[in-house]
């Protein structure tokens, strides 16, 4: 028995288009592509990935569609779609990044003293424009390391130091560790920036992502310096977006949901 082609390549156009519908990419990323200057591999590829399998499997299953009958592949297209959407769905909403390219860095130190630098109307050490800074202060490299332990810093103790860089240094993006406080997130939704989360509690990992280190501002302030990191896949996730979506509320919000949902027992320790 022949096998109807115009059938089968027209569930594979409906896989891609229902595809594209369920793929809903965050704010915060055609941002961070366009102008940080970052090559990011972000969830859209697991998404693209996900969505070629489906439609390569809607064409073996238009195949099969002879064998086993049109009802019983009409009910496996509509499986094969339910298991996209949930498999999209799952992708939007543990949505990781990996950054390939080159950061800033900067801790409580430089801040303070690029905001007094900004007061008195003075030229800065560093173009900050269209750049992204990284709360770090690495240790000193030891047996032919580009840098020691890398891990982020509490994000929280820049918080009072943000409207002034994103707004005064054209910075668009931070990476740093926990949450915002609520001036931080609405300062990074006026400005139309982001705000990532690197892994905490893991340093020495967290610096194998670092190919190049170089100082190149406030050499005094020794590991509180602005150095330039040249990264390669440093994993990080978008904790507050370009709309001021902030995971650490959202999260806890949508969990607080499934516990009462699922009826997961909580008792106080």
């Amino acid at each position: 028995m022949n096998t109807d082609w115009r059938a089968v390549w027209a569930i594979f156009a409906a896989g891609l288009a229902a595809g594209a519908c369920m793929s809903k990419v965050p704010p915060a990323l055609p941002a961070l592509r366009a102008d940080l200057g970052l090559a990011i591999v972000e969830s859209g590829f697991v998404h693209t990935v996900m969505y070629a399998i489906g439609a390569a499997a809607g064409v073996f299953g238009g195949a099969a569609a002879d064998r086993f009958g049109p009802k019983r592949f009409a009910l496996l297209g509509l499986a094969l779609m339910m298991a996209g959407g949930v498999a999209g769905a799952a992708a939007d909403r543990y949505l990781a990044l990996l950054l390939s390219g080159k950061l800033l860095t900067g801790r409580d130190a430089a801040h303070k003293r690029i905001q007094d630098m900004l007061a008195r109307g003075e030229q800065l050490p560093v173009d900050f424009t269209g750049r992204v800074i990284y709360y770090v202060g690495p240790v000193d490299p030891v047996r032919g390391e580009v840098v020691g332990p890398a891990g982020p810093t509490t994000a929280t103790r820049m918080d009072k130091f943000t409207d002034t860089m994103l707004g005064s240094t054209g910075l668009i993006a931070m990476i740093g560790k926990g949450e915002r406080g609520p001036a931080a997130v609405e300062s990074i939704r006026r400005h139309k920036a982001a705000y990532l989360i690197a892994v905490g509690g893991a340093a020495y990992l967290v610096a194998k992502a670092i190919r190049k280190s170089r100082v190149v501002a406030f050499e005094d302030l020794g590991m509180e310096a602005i150095y330039e990191f040249e990264v390669q896949d440093m994993p990080v996730t978008v904790a507050v977006d370009a709309n001021g979506t902030s995971v650490h509320t959202t999260g806890p919000a949508e969990w607080s949901k499934k516990i009462v949902e699922l009826k997961i027992p909580v008792s106080a320790a």
